[in-house]
């Protein structure tokens, strides 16, 4: 499994625990890790909410890898990786808008009078 996205970007990745078959799975709670191979290229934070759940945020151009590892109930280790790759952001592409406001102006107010003849 591999995900590209760019410097501006983050990206969130959910492990699914799969018995043989390809069915959910149980594993040991508390036991799930995620790393960056390398942290200049993307770091990597565990959503505290859901421990298989982890975000991706792009810290630099380049490829690394990511490493996942769970126990399951048998205590066996079971481990996995995907490639990251972050590319730069294209030129051009807006990322963000940015506002801007004026000096506070005065609010004119027009009196209408009518004469009756």
């Amino acid at each position: 499994m591999a995900v590209t996205f760019n410097t501006a970007q983050f990206v969130i990745g959910t492990l699914q625990p799969v018995d043989a078959n390809g069915a959910t799975a149980t594993y040991l709670k508390g036991s799930i890790l995620f790393t960056s191979s390398d942290p200049a290229v993307f770091t990597v934070l565990p959503d505290p909410s859901n421990e298989l759940a982890a975000t991706l945020t792009a810290t630099g151009v380049g490829t690394a890898t990511l490493i996942y590892q769970g126990t399951n109930l048998a205590g066996q280790v079971l481990s996995g990786t995907a490639d990251v790759t972050v590319v730069p952001v294209p030129q051009g592409d807006a990322v963000q808008f940015l506002i801007t406001f004026s000096e506070p102006q005065t609010t004119s107010t027009t009196t209408t009078t009518s004469t009756t003849v």
